[in-house]
């Protein structure tokens, strides 16, 4: 006869819910603390199907310690996020616009995907700008926000998004076209914060910008952007303190020069670093990677590698610190080895020069909650 397996769920003041295994007359039970160590090396969408067990389980899994401990927890299984623009001239075996996604799907002209922060992102379409989080399948339609009639059509919105531990708020800058905000060094911006729902225009003074601004790069509590300075054309790194809201740059090493090509930043080896690459080649090229090995010191810009060469539009990402994901030259998303010579096509494609994407960490976050436990 097949033996029967239940569970109970108890509680008990002084220790807690405890999850009871019961086997034929047998009993062991499962602390709490136990049943958390077991759940948060599990992927997201098994851990959802947790929540029907029963009430004391969706009463775990929903509350703040358990969804901060699922995040902080060092788990390989990652959520790639790319964007591209569509045509008809994409391979038979690319994933195709709307196949099973058009519940998730977003039609504008123009979109830009920023962050990520604790496995959520923000997703702008010009003046639309959605949270999301991936993992939960949620958007979340943030306030309109009203720009001025001056703004250009061509760059007309750029965007960051980030979090700020101190207040444990997300916060979301919009700026209009630089070219048209700028009045004497004063820039005008507008910040979106999850505690107030709304967004509040900022002046700020930062050094003159001839380039339009979009943060690339999240990382440590910072925005990034590669900016070029007018009118003496110095690059520099533009940057935007999540916490403290203010503005600040970090330069090159002395001899850098941007008409040597393109520049993507990234994150190496939790050091901030940058893929320098030749735009618009239609060849295969080298790129060379360079890391800041002390933050804000621009003598300690170091070149790590020389690979390649690569038939690449773009750099995207470094999956690992071997592995740098790209855009190749007919548009399609493909997997370089830095160390040996290995170019791994996949089967994914977009416009030329239309991919970008960003690696996601799965998160529990419901942004339900992040902007109305603020309210």
């Amino acid at each position: 006869m097949e033996k029967k397996i239940k569970l109970q769920l108890q509680t008990h003041n002084s220790s807690g819910a405890r999850i009871s295994v019961v086997r034929n007359n047998g009993r062991s039970a499962l602390p709490t603390a136990m049943l958390i160590e077991v759940l948060i090396r599990l992927p997201v969408k098994y851990i959802l199907k947790f929540r029907c067990v029963a009430k004391a389980w969706r009463d775990l899994i929903g509350s703040p310690l358990f969804i901060q401990r699922h995040l902080k927890h060092d788990r390989k299984q990652k959520v790639l996020l790319v964007k591209r623009k569509i045509g008809e001239r994409h391979g038979p075996k690319s994933p195709r616009y709307g196949e099973g996604t058009e519940r998730n799907t977003i039609t504008y002209t123009s979109i830009g995907i920023h962050g990520p922060c604790n496995g959520l992102v923000c997703i702008s379409a010009g003046e639309i700008v959605f949270l999301c989080n991936p993992s939960l399948r949620e958007f979340k339609l943030i306030p309109p926000l009203e720009w001025p009639d001056f703004t250009n059509d061509l760059f007309p919105y750029q965007c960051g998004f980030g979090f700020d531990p101190v207040s444990g708020i997300y916060k979301v800058v919009n700026l209009a076209n630089l070219y048209n905000v700028m009045v004497e060094d004063i820039l005008v911006y507008y910040l979106y914060d999850s505690a107030s729902n709304s967004w509040k225009q900022v002046k700020a003074k930062v050094p003159e910008l001839c380039n339009p601004l979009d943060f690339e790069l999240t990382f440590k509590g910072t925005m990034y952007s590669y900016i070029i300075k007018s009118p003496d054309n110095d690059p520099f790194i533009f940057c935007f303190d999540i916490c403290t809201e203010a503005f600040r740059q970090i330069d090159f090493y002395d001899d850098f020069s941007p008409s040597e090509g393109g520049i993507r930043l990234m994150e190496l080896n939790d050091s901030l670093a940058f893929v320098r690459y030749k735009k618009y080649k239609n060849e295969a090229q080298e790129m060379e990677i360079w890391a800041m090995e002390e933050y804000g010191i621009k003598e300690s810009w170091t070149k790590q590698f020389v690979f390649g060469p690569y038939p690449v539009i773009c750099p995207l990402l470094f999956l690992k610190n071997d592995l740098l994901l790209v855009e190749s030259d007919n548009g399609q998303l493909v997997v370089c080895e830095i160390y040996g010579n290995q170019f791994d096509r996949l089967q994914f494609h977009g416009l030329r020069h239309s991919l970008s994407a960003v690696v996601i960490e799965e998160s529990l976050i419901s942004l339900d909650k992040i902007i109305a436990s603020h309210r």
